[in-house]
C-alpha cells in the first residue's frame, strides 16, 4: 500500500496463522476491567509470510502496557492517519463510557471507535504539523544526539530468552568485542551524530536486565509484553519502562510470537523473537521505526517483496547475521535523517550534472565541495539519486553495489515507504513514468579516491509562472487561528519566510523559484466548516493563489523574475530590504519587548576556536610543497585594509535587536542597535585583521530575529564576501568571523602558513635540491614494518623542494631515497642535496652522493634494516643484447663477446650555452623551451631520452 501512514510496524514476515495479540491461551476466564487510564494510539502493520498484511490500532497506557482496539478497522486508520493529520504515538484515544479492557486477550472492547485528540492543540487538540520533526515527536523528533537503550531478557513460565545477559550486551553494545552491533552501526552510519549507549541503573548489567513474568510462550507476545512492562515498573520503581531508558528492547523467548520483530513508530518499544534480538540488521531496522523510518520496498516485486524488497539498505528485509550485513540506510531514509545534509542537493528546473560519492566516503579528505551524496528531484513525488558505493561502512549492501540507484517516495519527510526504481551502471539511464525526469550515468570511476559516479539529471516539467515585484501573504483566519501557519521555501527547501495567521507584506525575494505553503494543523483548512477564512499570495499586485478550502496543507509553486528568468535556486537571504514594516494581521503578536534600546547582552568571552576530532594518524601522503592552511579568505581590499560590513534586517520588533563586533581583546570596533522601525540597517568598518573579530547579536526578548515574528536576518561580509549569516537564535549568539580549517591551529614553516600537527604527532620535513635529472630521484617514509606513510618523486630539476608530513611521535621510521640511474643527486650532473628535520631540528644532512640509494632511521632505530632498492633495471644483470635497452647500452661485438653497461650521461656540447643565448647552430639539436636546466645543444639520442 502507498499512503503516508505513521505506523507501529512489523519489520519482517509473520506466520499466516496468527496475529499479534491473538496467539494466546486464556489464563482463566475473561478478565474485564474499566478503562481509566490515558490511552495513546499506535498503529500496527503486520506482514505475513504469504505477502499479505494487516493493520490495527493499539492503545498504549501510561504504564507502558498495550491493548488492541477491536472497534477500529482499516478504513478508520486510513481516514485518520493516512494523510498525516495524526501521528502515531501522539494521539490520545477517547472511548465511550462502557469501554472495557480485557486483560486475558490484551484488547479494548468498545461499542464504537474512539475519538482522537492531543490535548492543548487546536479545537480538537490536534498537534501543529510544524512540531513534528523528521524523526517524529518522541524525544523532540531529533535524528541526532545520544539515546539510552535497555535490553530486556525474559524468563517465562515455560522457557527463557536463549541469549545470556552478557551475550545480549555484546550483540547490542559490543561490550565483549562484537564488531558490528546496534551501537557501532548507528555511530558509523550517522558519522557519530546519533549514538545509542547502554542504560545504567542498579539491576542493569551492560545495558541488559532480566525479568521473570507469569506468562508462558503459549500466551503470545501481547500478553507477555504487558507482563514485561509490569515487571520492569516493579523492578525499577517506575511508572513506565521508558522512564528507565529512551529505547527498550523486549527479547521474548522462542515461540512466543509468530513474527520475528516489530516496533512502535515514533516511540520507545521494539520487540524481538528470541535470537532476532542479536541480529544487527533487525536491531537497526526496528530502532529505525522508532525514528519514524518506514520500510524500503521494490514495486516490481509482489507481496512482501513490494514492502521489504529493497536490499540496498536496512529498512528492507532483516538478515539472520550477528555481525552483518554492513550496510546503512538508502537515500530517501538518509535524506529524512539529515546526516549528510551538507552533501545533498535539490535539483532545480535547470537540472544538474556532477559527481556523486558513496556515503562511506562522506568524510574522505579528498572529497571536494562539488561532490554530493544524494540528489533529489521533487515532482509529483520525490526522486532520490545516489551512488551505492560498496565499501567501508556500506561494504555489505546486498543489492546495487557500486551502481547508481534511483529511489522514490511520496513528497515530504514523514513516515512513508520508499521504492527502489533502478540500478544503473555506466551508460545507463532512467526516466520517470511521466517523462518529466531523467537520470543518466555518464561514468563510474572506482579507481579514484573517492570513487565517483558522474551523473546528469534532467527535468522536463514546465516551470511555474513567473512574476515581478514583491510578495505578500494575506490571511483572514477562521476562529481557530492558532492552527494556521505558512511558509515560503526556495528550491533547496530553505525556509525564506514564514509566519502564523497574521500574514506578511512586501517580502523581497531574489529571482528564482519558490513554493508557498499554507498549513492547518486540524486538517480542515480555514474554510468553511468553522468559519469563512481565506488566504491570498500576491506578487506585485497579481494574485498568484487564493483560497481557504484545503486539508492539512496546500502548496503553490511560483517564480520571481524581476531581472531575468531564474536559472538557479535563489540564495537563502533576501538581497534587499523590505520596503516597510509588515502590515499587521487581524490579531497583533505578543506584547513587544522594551521599546528603548535593550541592555547589551553579557560581554562575550574570548572566542574559542571550535574543536574537532583529531586527524587520523599518520597523514598518508605529503604534498609537493609546504602544506598551507586552506583558507576561504575574501580578496583583500584595495584600500590596504579589509572592509567588514554588518547588514541587519530586523523582525517586527526592531527595538529588541542590538549587535557588536569585537576584536580578540573584547574591544568593540563596531556596534548597532536602537532601531525603531522594521527595516534594513548596515554598519561598516575597515580593519587590518578581520580574522581576529567576533560578531555578537542580541535580542532582549529572547526569540532572535527570525522566524516567529518576522523574517529578520543578519549578514556579515568581508570585502563583499559573506562570512556569517543567520537569524534564528535566542537571547544572543557569538560567532567568530574566521574559523581556522586546521584542527590544531596554524603556524609558519618556511614562510608558508601550514596546519599544526596534532599534539601526539611530530612534523617531518624533507628539504631536497634536485640535480639536472630529477625524474631519477624519489624517496619514501615508512614504518619499520614497511608501511608507507609518504612518498615523493620529482620533475623539476636543479630546484629546491620542501615537503611536510605529520606522523605519530612515539614510533621510529625509515627514510629511503633512491636514484634510478645509480649516481645519486650530486655531483656529476648537478649539486643536489637533502636535509631531514623533525619539528624544526635537523636530524639528517646529506651531500647527495649516495649511488643507487641510502636509508636513515628517524626518531629511533628500526629493529631490522630495510633493503635499499636498486634501479628498476640493473644493466650488469642483462645477458642478452636485445634486452639491453633504455639507460643501458651494449658494449662489444655480439652477445658472446659483449656486455650490457650503463650509458654515460650526455652533457650539452661546448656550444650549448651559446645556443641557448644566441640561437647559433650547434652539433646536434638546440633546445630553448621547457625548464631552463634543459636548454642547450643535444644529440638526437639525448633528445629521445629527454622526451
Amino acid at each position: 500500500m502507498k499512503f503516508a501512514l505513521p505506523l507501529f510496524l512489523a519489520s519482517v514476515a509473520l506466520d499466516s496463522a496468527t496475529v499479534l495479540g491473538e496467539k494466546n491461551t486464556l489464563r482463566g476466564r475473561r478478565q474485564l476491567k474499566k478503562l481509566d487510564d490515558t490511552c495513546i494510539a499506535s498503529i500496527v502493520d503486520v506482514e505475513y509470510e504469504d505477502g499479505t498484511d494487516d493493520e490495527f490500532m493499539t492503545c498504549e497506557t501510561s504504564s507502558g502496557k498495550s491493548y488492541k482496539v477491536k472497534a477500529v478497522d482499516n478504513a478508520f486508520i486510513k481516514k485518520n492517519f493516512g494523510n498525516g493529520k495524526f501521528i502515531s504515538g501522539e494521539v490520545e484515544l477517547e472511548f465511550d463510557k462502557e469501554a472495557m479492557i480485557d486483560e486475558s486477550t490484551a484488547e479494548i472492547i468498545s461499542k464504537s471507535p474512539p475519538g482522537l485528540s492531543i490535548n492543548g492543540y487546536g479545537h480538537n487538540g490536534r498537534k501543529l504539523q510544524s512540531q513534528v520533526g523528521n524523526c517524529g515527536t518522541y524525544l523532540g523528533g531529533s535524528c541526532a544526539g545520544t539515546r539510552t537503550v535497555l535490553v530486556v531478557r525474559v524468563i517465562a513460565v515455560d522457557k527463557a530468552t536463549t541469549a545470556s545477559e552478557s551475550e545480549l550486551s555484546d550483540s547490542v553494545f559490543g561490550t565483549s568485542g562484537d564488531s558490528l552491533n546496534l551501537k557501532s552501526w548507528y555511530k558509523q552510519c550517522s558519522y557519530n551524530q546519533l549514538n545509542f549507549i547502554p542504560a545504567e541503573r542498579t539491576g542493569i548489567n551492560g545495558g541488559v536486565t532480566t525479568v521473570t513474568v507469569p506468562s508462558s510462550s503459549t500466551d503470545g507476545d501481547s500478553i507477555m509484553n504487558n507482563d514485561v512492562a509490569e515487571a520492569l515498573n516493579a523492578k525499577f520503581s517506575v511508572s513506565s519502562p521508558n522512564q528507565i531508558a529512551n529505547h527498550v528492547m523486549y527479547c521474548l523467548p522462542a515461540g512466543t510470537m509468530s513474527g520475528l520483530a516489530y516496533a512502535n513508530v515514533n516511540n520507545w518499544r521494539t520487540v524481538y523473537s528470541d535470537n532476532w534480538c542479536t541480529y544487527v540488521s533487525a536491531q537497526a531496522h526496528e530502532i529505525g521505526h522508532n525514528l519514524m523510518l518506514a520500510h524500503s520496498g521494490d514495486p516490481a516485486g509482489t507481496g512482501s517483496q513490494a514492502i521489504y524488497g529493497d536490499k540496498s539498505g536496512v529498512m528492507g528485509f532483516s538478515q539472520t547475521q550477528d555481525d552483518g550485513p554492513g550496510m546503512c540506510f538508502n537515500a530517501p531514509k538518509n535524506w529524512q535523517l539529515g546526516w549528510y545534509d551538507d552533501k545533498q542537493i535539490v535539483v532545480s528546473f535547470d537540472g544538474w550534472e556532477g559527481n556523486l560519492i558513496g556515503l562511506s566516503d562522506y568524510e574522505n579528505s579528498n572529497v571536494v565541495p562539488e561532490d554530493m551524496v544524494i540528489a533529489k528531484v521533487d515532482l509529483n513525488e520525490s526522486y532520490y539519486v545516489s551512488f551505492n558505493r560498496k565499501t567501508g561502512i556500506n561494504s555489505g549492501t546486498l543489492e546495487g553495489g557500486n551502481l547508481v540507484l534511483v529511489h522514490s517516495r511520496e513528497l515530504g519527510t514523514g513516515y512513508e515507504t520508499s521504492d527502489i526504481l533502478a540500478y544503473l551502471n555506466s551508460g545507463g539511464s532512467y526516466s520517470s513514468p511521466d517523462s518529466n525526469f531523467r537520470v543518466t550515468v555518464n561514468s563510474i570511476d572506482l579507481t579514484s579516491n573517492p570513487a565517483r559516479a558522474n551523473v546528469k539529471i534532467e527535468r522536463f516539467d514546465t516551470p511555474p509562472p513567473c512574476y515581478t515585484g514583491t510578495a505578500s501573504v494575506f490571511i483572514n483566519p477562521d476562529p481557530y487561528r492558532g492552527e494556521t501557519s505558512w511558509n515560503l521555501k526556495d528550491e533547496a527547501e530553505n525556509v525564506i519566510a514564514s509566519g502564523d495567521f497574521t500574514g506578511k507584506s512586501n517580502i523581497e525575494l531574489p529571482d528564482g523559484y519558490y513554493i508557498f505553503s499554507i498549513i492547518d494543523s486540524y486538517g480542515d483548512g480555514i474554510c468553511c466548516a468553522y468559519g469563512n477564512g481565506s488566504y491570498a499570495l500576491d506578487v506585485g499586485g497579481t494574485v498568484v493563489k487564493e483560497g481557504g478550502e484545503f486539508g492539512s496543507i496546500e502548496s503553490t509553486p511560483f517564480g520571481i523574475c524581476n531581472n531575468v528568468s531564474p536559472t538557479a535556486a535563489p540564495t537563502n537571504s533576501p538581497t534587499s530590504s523590505p520596503t516597510a514594516a509588515p502590515t499587521p494581521g487581524p490579531t497583533p503578536g505578543p506584547t513587544p519587548g522594551p521599546t528603548n534600546q535593550p541592555t547589551p547582552g553579557p560581554t562575550p568571552g574570548p572566542t574559542i576556536a571550535p574543536t574537532s576530532s583529531p586527524t587520523t594518524s599518520p597523514t598518508k601522503a605529503p604534498t609537493s610543497s609546504p602544506t598551507t592552511a586552506p583558507t576561504n579568505s575574501p580578496t583583500a581590499s584595495s584600500q590596504g585594509c579589509d572592509t567588514v560590513q554588518v547588514k541587519i534586517i530586523t523582525d517586527n520588533f526592531p527595538a529588541e535587536t542590538s549587535w557588536q563586533l569585537t576584536d580578540s581583546n573584547s574591544v568593540v570596533v563596531l556596534s548597532g542597535g536602537g532601531y525603531t522601525t522594521p527595516d534594513t540597517y548596515t554598519g561598516e568598518v575597515c580593519v587590518d585583521d578581520w580574522k581576529s573579530l567576533s560578531f555578537t547579536i542580541m535580542d532582549s526578548f529572547g526569540d532572535g530575529i527570525c522566524c516567529k515574528y518576522g523574517s529578520g536576518s543578519y549578514t556579515v561580509t568581508v570585502n563583499d564576501n559573506t562570512v556569517l549569516s543567520g537569524g534564528e537564535f535566542l537571547s544572543a549568539v557569538t560567532k567568530p568571523l574566521y574559523t581556522s580549517p586546521c584542527d590544531y591551529g596554524e603556524e609558519v614553516v618556511g614562510g608558508e602558513i601550514v596546519c599544526q600537527c596534532a599534539p601526539t604527532e611530530m612534523r617531518i620535513a624533507v628539504a631536497l635540491t634536485t640535480d639536472r635529472y630529477p625524474q631519477e630521484t624519489s624517496w619514501s617514509i615508512t614504518t619499520c614494518d614497511g608501511d608507507e606513510l609518504g612518498a615523493k618523486s620529482y620533475i623539476d630539476g636543479s630546484a629546491d623542494h620542501t615537503d611536510l608530513i605529520c606522523v605519530p611521535d612515539n614510533v621510529a621510521y625509515r627514510f629511503q631515497i633512491n636514484d634510478t640511474y645509480g649516481d645519486g643527486i650530486c655531483c656529476n650532473y648537478g649539486l643536489g642535496k637533502y636535509q631531514i628535520s623533525i619539528d624544526g631540528t635537523e636530524v639528517v644532512s646529506s651531500s647527495g652522493e649516495f649511488g643507487s640509494g641510502e636509508a636513515h632511521d628517524l626518531n629511533g632505530a628500526c629493529a631490522a634494516n630495510i633493503a635499499i632498492s636498486d634501479p628498476p633495471l640493473k644493466c650488469s644483470s642483462v645477458t642478452r643484447k636485445q634486452d639491453c635497452l633504455g639507460i643501458c647500452e651494449w658494449v662489444g661485438n655480439g652477445t658472446k663477446d659483449g656486455k650490457c653497461t650503463l650509458k654515460p650521461k650526455e652533457e650539452p656540447s661546448p656550444k650549448c650555452a651559446a645556443c641557448s643565448s644566441t640561437g647559433q647552430e650547434c652539433c646536434g639539436t638546440c633546445v630553448n623551451n621547457g625548464p631552463e636546466w634543459m636548454h642547450g645543444c643535444y644529440s638526437t639520442s639525448k633528445i629521445s631520452l629527454l622526451t
